[in-house]
């Protein structure tokens, strides 16, 4: 149910003639946190995220250039677990942009992350065999194995994080065969102990700059020593051979960006939509449209919660009811729109006399409901006289013909006490007190005898 909104917020629709909803103001869309499906929805949409971004970081060398740090390790235990990334969060963020447009909330994100990260933690192990049925769904040392393992049959397997159930959709999952062991780090082992060159190291390789003896063409060169031989390798290529590589290289990733760049837009524009119409409903649904006020349906049920909420920490509340003295009258004499005026110049004058937190709708008519938490029956009748005097003196509206059209309120006002702990009852004694003051003579107030 919509969240009831403060009187004093609704005084600058009190002029309003109808409720606009094209100025309801564009939200962003984001999803609850409070709801547990939420938070079980997270972690999956992280997992299918995290699975996207750990297979790039295997098949893409820029992100393997990051990844493979936590590759580096010959052995295979929890220690492993503990080498990682100082670079990948460059460019892994992108990954997780959909679960931004999807409006999970960052609180929700980062448990979602933290307990993805915390849960690998234990599968670096060969401590533990296979896991039968739980093997095949789940993220589990046996499957881990397979993943950090250099064997052909196994290279670039099993990237899920949590669930193997993306490896299974998307053709990359591998069981550990006891007949083929796992061989551990990665096909050109790291030689040095230093971390930080563990970060920049991938294998004996390098590369300089000179003119070719053969063209005099300013050339690159890489060159990769070969494993167990005293060989090294060279290959030059010009900065045309370079700019001509990138292209090729660059034009289906540039396609793929533009085309996501495009999707996260329109998925922008759609949520921002769908978040205007939300909230241009919920004003509508909930909103009376001459006043701005709460209408009779939001009314009542915000009316009950305060009622219950204050029966359950024993704090005071009361209630008042008030409506147009002789308002027929001002309709007959002068026309229902001058009848529209007076209800609204009414409303803003109970705005002006109530507190942030009180409760104000219009419950029908001519006639208003003003919830007032926190408050006993001295409090109650100060403030309904306080309204009634407002609007005798202070408060007119002007007819079609110029005229001034004064008038003046009658109200009933009840507090909650131990014989009437409903917010039904307490409009029935409000009723009754509301129709005392008018046989009483209107333009005063009433309390109800409880």
């Amino acid at each position: 149910m919509p969240v009831p909104v403060p009187a004093v917020a609704t005084a600058p629709a009190v002029d309003a003639a109808m409720v606009d909803a094209d100025r309801v103001g564009a939200s962003s869309w984001q999803l609850p946190t409070g709801e547990w499906w939420v938070w079980a929805l997270a972690i999956v949409a992280y997992a299918f995220c995290y699975y996207w971004n750990h297979r790039l970081g295997h098949e893409s060398a820029v992100f393997w250039a990051a990844h493979v740090v936590h590759h580096q390790s010959q052995e295979y235990n929890l220690s492993t677990a503990l080498r990682q990334t100082s670079s990948g969060a460059l460019l892994g963020w992108i990954f997780y942009l959909p679960m931004a447009v999807a409006g999970f909330p960052p609180e929700v994100f980062v448990v979602a992350a933290v307990v993805n990260l915390l849960y690998q933690y234990w599968i670096h192990t060969e401590q533990i065999g296979k896991l039968g049925w739980f093997d095949r769904w789940f993220c589990s040392p046996s499957n881990h194995r397979v993943h950090h393992a250099v064997n052909d049959r196994y290279v670039d397997k099993n990237y899920g994080g949590i669930l193997m159930l993306w490896d299974h959709l998307f053709g990359t999952f591998e069981p550990e065969d006891p007949r083929e062991p796992c061989v551990y780090g990665t096909r050109s082992p790291l030689s040095s102990w230093d971390p930080l060159w563990a970060n920049l190291e991938m294998s004996d390789e390098g590369g300089y700059q000179n003119t070719s003896a053969v063209d005099q063409l300013p050339r690159h060169y890489l060159f990769k020593a070969v494993p167990g031989l005293p060989l090294v390798m060279v290959t030059g290529f010009s900065d045309a051979d370079v700019a001509r590589r990138v292209r090729q290289r660059m034009q289906p990733l540039t396609l793929v960006l533009v085309c996501s760049a495009v999707v996260l837009v329109l998925m922008a524009g759609m949520l921002s939509v769908i978040g205007r119409q939300r909230d241009a409903m919920q004003t509508l649904a909930t909103t009376d449209a001459l006043t701005g006020l709460m209408n009779r349906r939001e009314m009542l049920r915000t009316g009950e919660e305060e009622v219950a909420r204050a029966v359950r920490y024993h704090t005071p509340l009361s209630l008042m009811m008030l409506d147009i003295d002789h308002f027929k009258r001002v309709n007959d004499t002068w026309g229902h729109q001058t009848g529209d005026q007076a209800i609204q110049a009414l409303a803003h004058a109970m705005l002006s006399v109530v507190r942030e937190h009180d409760v104000v709708g219009r419950y029908g008519g001519e006639e208003f409901l003003i919830v007032l938490p926190h408050t006993d029956a001295p409090s109650v009748h100060t403030v309904a006289e306080r309204i009634r005097s407002r609007v005798e003196g202070n408060t007119h509206t002007l007819s079609e013909r110029g005229e001034v059209v004064r008038f003046t309120v009658s109200i009933g006002v009840v507090t909650l006490t131990e014989s009437a702990q409903s917010f039904s009852q307490l409009m029935v004694l409000a009723d009754n007190a509301l129709y005392q003051a008018k046989a009483a003579g209107r333009n005063r107030v009433i309390a109800a005898v409880v």
